[in-house]
C-alpha cells in the first residue's frame, strides 16, 4: 500500500491481510483518521508513512512487523500509546517527534532488539536511551547508568520535566536531545560525556544549569 485517500468521514482504517509495506507518507495528513487496525501481513513501514495523521489515537501495529521507517509517526499529536511487537528490528529517528499527548511506548517482552523501562524506549541492553514520551507524567527522571548514547530528539518538547539526571555512564549526547523542554531546569552534563552534538538544549530557556 503506497497511496491512501480517506474518504469524508471516515476515521478507522482496517490494512487488509495482502498488504506487506506502508509506503512513504502513504497515510500523511489524514487528519480525520482516529484509528488504524493493521493486518499481521505487514513488515515494512517506510518513512513517514503516517506523518501529521493529527487525530491518530489508536493503531495496532502488524505483529510481524520488521522495520519502522525515520518519522513514521512524527506530528500525530493525539496518539498516546503504541505497542512496539516482538519483531521490530528497526525503529527510525524521529518516529515520535511532534506527538504531544504521547504518554508512553510498550514493547513486547519478546523484542531482542528494544525494551520500555515504566513507558520509556531504550534499546536492549539500555545502553541506548531512544524515546522519552512527550507528555510522560513526571517532573524528575533519572536516566539508568548503563546508558552510554541518549538519541537525537530522545527528549524533544517533553514540558512536563524539570530535572534529567544524567549519569557518568554517558558519552554521546544526539542532536536535539532535549529541544525545546520548556520547563526544564536543571539537566547536569557530566564529564564522561565525550560528544555533544548541536541544539541539544535549544529553545529550553528555563534551564539554569550549566552546561
Amino acid at each position: 500500500m503506497f497511496d491512501f485517500t480517506e474518504e469524508p468521514g471516515e476515521t478507522k482504517v482496517v490494512i487488509p491481510d495482502n498488504v506487506r509495506e506502508i509506503g512513504a507518507a502513504c497515510f500523511s495528513q489524514c487528519e480525520n483518521i482516529k484509528e488504524i487496525h493493521m493486518s499481521d501481513s505487514v513488515v515494512v513501514i517506510w518513512d513517514k508513512a503516517f506523518i501529521f495523521c493529527t487525530e491518530l489515537e489508536k493503531i495496532r501495529l502488524s505483529e510481524n512487523l520488521f522495520s519502522l521507517g525515520y518519522s513514521s509517526f512524527l506530528g500525530c499529536k493525539s496518539l498516546k500509546q503504541i505497542y512496539i511487537p516482538a519483531e521490530v528490528e528497526r525503529i527510525g529517528a524521529s518516529s515520535f517527534l511532534f506527538c504531544a499527548n504521547f504518554e508512553s511506548i510498550d514493547v513486547s517482552e519478546n523484542n531482542k532488539r528494544y525494551q520500555s523501562v515504566d513507558g520509556v524506549l531504550f534499546n536492549k541492553n539500555m545502553t541506548e536511551l531512544i524515546r522519552y514520551p512527550a507528555n510522560k507524567t513526571g517532573e524528575i527522571f533519572e536516566i539508568p547508568d548503563t546508558v552510554e548514547y541518549i538519541w537525537e530528539g530522545c527528549f524533544f518538547m517533553c514540558n512536563n520535566l524539570k530535572r534529567v539526571i544524567i549519569p557518568d555512564s554517558v558519552k554521546h549526547i544526539a542532536y536535539q536531545a532535549f529541544y525545546g523542554c520548556e520547563n526544564l531546569i536543571e539537566a547536569t552534563v557530566p564529564k564522561s560525556v565525550q560528544k555533544i552534538e548541536d541544539g541539544v538544549f535549544d529553545k529550553c530557556d528555563k534551564l539554569k544549569t550549566d552546561i
